[in-house]
């Protein structure tokens, strides 16, 4: 593989990962929705369409493992890659936690709320807009992104007394 063609799977697999990540930020809003407006039918859905994350997590490691292979990339690819497969886990996880919701919401929905549903919204909120700036300081290469939502991600575990 000559080094453009490399540069090319290299912009792939961070094209994947944007499409994973907003994939799965979709699947947590949707679920978090489903939840606060009591919506059985969009939970379910949301549980039925866990398959799509799994099949993409696995085809961006077998992308990784397969630039590790049969390359010799330079120690910039290297992180860039290694640094892939470990957010193509954290993103996977992520949407086992939209499908854990989905299944909650499904679970406690047929009973009456005992009282409005205020912050979990509101911490989702906070967490995709983490994860949307994750994801373009990744792909974009931002330090400076990138610490400021390390920064932010310190300050609301502060706020709410982690």
């Amino acid at each position: 593989m000559e080094r453009y063609h490399f540069e090319d799977e290299l912009q792939q697999l961070k094209n994947r990962l944007l499409e994973m990540g907003a994939l799965v930020e979709d699947r947590v809003h949707r679920a978090v929705h489903a939840l606060t407006s009591r919506q059985v039918e969009e939970a379910e859905a949301i549980i039925a369409a866990d398959r799509e994350i799994n099949d993409l997590h696995i085809e961006v490691d077998d992308r990784c493992l397969k630039l590790l292979a049969t390359q010799t990339p330079l120690a910039v690819d290297l992180r860039l890659i290694t640094s892939a497969m470990k957010i193509n886990s954290d993103l996977e996880r992520i949407g086992d936690q939209a499908v854990n919701i989905a299944e909650n919401a499904v679970r406690i929905l047929p009973h009456p709320p005992l009282k409005p549903l205020i912050d979990i919204p509101r911490m989702a909120d906070i967490a995709q807009e983490m994860l949307k700036a994750s994801l373009d300081a990744f792909v974009n290469g931002d330090d400076e992104l990138a610490f400021q939502t390390i920064l932010k991600d310190r300050s609301e575990e502060r706020r709410v007394g982690k």
